[in-house]
């Protein structure tokens, strides 16, 4: 067995494969689950980006790991809630405010992380 294949089949490469895939995962399966409600929802990428973002300065400037786990949330939910609005009560197509909803999130995410931490990256 060569070198290559049996690094491949190791289970150490299965546990690598299955941590970095997990971020990935999860969002599409949220998508999946929307598609089969026969709602298309490709926003999942900003409110992830929002919510991390939020979770992350709420936990640096408290302390506090639950005050983060819920603003994060309450972030996260609060984008959905203004994509819903953007498309069930001022009728915008729903991929195009998804889509402008993920640049939206980040630019915000960019512009506050600019001024807290003095630093775009």
């Amino acid at each position: 067995m060569s070198p290559l294949l049996k690094s491949i089949l190791s289970p150490d490469f299965g546990f690598a494969v299955l941590r970095v895939m997990t971020p990935i995962l999860y969002p599409a399966i949220g998508v999946a689950i929307s598609a089969l409600a026969g709602s298309i929802n490709i926003a999942l990428e900003g409110v992830m980006l929002v919510s991390a973002f939020t979770g992350v300065m709420v936990s640096a400037f408290t302390g506090s790991l639950f005050l983060a786990l819920i603003t994060g949330i309450l972030a996260g939910v609060g984008l959905s809630a203004l994509l819903g609005y953007f498309h069930l009560k001022l009728k915008a197509d729903i991929i195009l405010a998804a889509i402008a909803l993920n640049m939206f999130a980040s630019g915000i995410t960019i512009f506050f992380l600019y001024i807290f931490a003095h630093d775009k990256g």
